[in-house]
């Protein structure tokens, strides 16, 4: 699978670097039609993009070659960067991102990973909840770890749907109320992520009135 990826990659990207050229190049000549057809290249070029970074990143977990690079971070901090990058995207769903940053202490961690998780959360959060309808993100300590959750207002799952969420290419009866499409492995890896930290991650939801979506960081290393 990690071979594969890496030869996908270089064509994936010229398709996607030279429809996205066509499409600015001739943005006001082409007609719909050719308009409409270069944006779904684009856009289907990104959406295997990220398929294909998720598979690389599932393949190097796996294979035990995903190396953290913890040191001492602020975690509240790397929350607050993503929530901003977030708003812009859900203001696009009229969804507000509302913030209940609480008093933790650093967290020894790998930023990168971390960020992951945290767009991978967040994203979902906006993917799945209606417009009009606010997210929550809150970070607490809860004795000897730091928690972090975000809470949507969609649907809901279901507890057989629940027993699904962390695998890989699971297909659910919650859609995106957006049309967004997912590649079936951000769950999955966030997971495993947040295992490779000695943490946890879970979910409390019930049908008909959101979802909430946790990790836990321990903060005794």
């Amino acid at each position: 699978m990690g071979i594969a990826s890496h030869d996908l990659r270089n064509p994936l990207y010229l398709i996607q670097s030279y429809s996205e050229f066509l499409k600015e190049e001739f943005q006001g000549s082409a007609n719909k039609n050719q308009q409409f057809l270069l944006e779904k290249i684009f856009n289907s070029s990104n959406f295997m993009k990220s398929l294909l970074d998720n598979l690389l990143d599932i393949t190097k977990i796996e294979s035990g070659k995903y190396d953290l690079n913890k040191k001492l971070e602020n975690l509240n901090t790397l929350v607050e960067n993503q929530a901003g990058f977030h708003e812009l995207i859900a203001r696009k769903k009229n969804i507000e991102v509302r913030l209940s940053l609480g008093e933790i202490p650093q967290v020894n961690c790998d930023k990168n990973a971390i960020i992951q998780i945290i767009a991978n959360l967040v994203g979902n959060a906006i993917k799945f909840s209606p417009s009009n309808t606010p997210i929550r993100i809150s970070t607490l300590k809860e004795g000897e770890v730091v928690r972090f959750s975000v809470k949507d207002g969609g649907p809901g799952i279901s507890p057989e749907d629940q027993k699904l969420l962390f695998g890989e290419f699971q297909t659910l009866s919650s859609k995106p109320t957006g049309g967004e499409k997912s590649t079936g492995l951000g769950l999955a890896i966030v997971k495993k992520l947040v295992t490779l930290h000695g943490g946890k991650v879970g979910v409390i939801s019930e049908s008909g009135k959101g979802s909430t979506f946790y990790f836990t960081l321990p903060l005794n290393e």
